[in-house]
């Protein structure tokens, strides 16, 4: 946090995220929650995937099994593609790899979508406002 905030000539503060990105550990409980990723590879015989988060550029493995809901608009894991944007719910597992929960259709145009950490919410007359910090 104290490399993200300076103060600027006129004594104001700038806040600049400076985040760094590490692959979870199986040290504890980590999940991904309807994260925007790109499919890498299908590993069909296995039932799983090497997919790529998008806000990170980091690549993980997902496995799908029985318990795995897919989206209507996906289909089902045979229907993914190498190249395809989807969103997905998953568990950390102990060997390193992700347990989807839940894949979703990824948005159509990625460039539209933002993530972020919602600081306040509330209406002002009739229109509800959402503050955030995104990146």
């Amino acid at each position: 946090l104290k490399n993200s905030v300076t103060i600027d000539a006129n004594g104001n503060y700038l806040i600049t995220p400076v985040l760094k990105s590490a692959l979870a550990s199986s040290t504890g409980p980590n999940e991904l929650s309807m994260v925007l990723v790109k499919v890498a590879a299908i590993q069909a015989a296995t039932s799983s995937m090497d997919v790529q988060v998008v806000s990170l550029g980091d690549t993980v493995h997902v496995k799908v099994d029985s318990s795995t809901a897919f989206d209507p608009a996906v289909g089902q894991f045979s229907s993914l593609t190498a190249g395809q944007m989807i969103e997905l719910e998953g568990k950390f597992q102990s060997d390193g790899s992700y347990l989807a929960k839940y894949i979703n259709q990824g948005a159509p145009d990625p460039t539209l979508r933002f993530q972020g950490v919602l600081m306040d919410s509330h209406q002002t007359g009739s229109n509800p406002v959402a503050e955030m910090v995104v990146r």
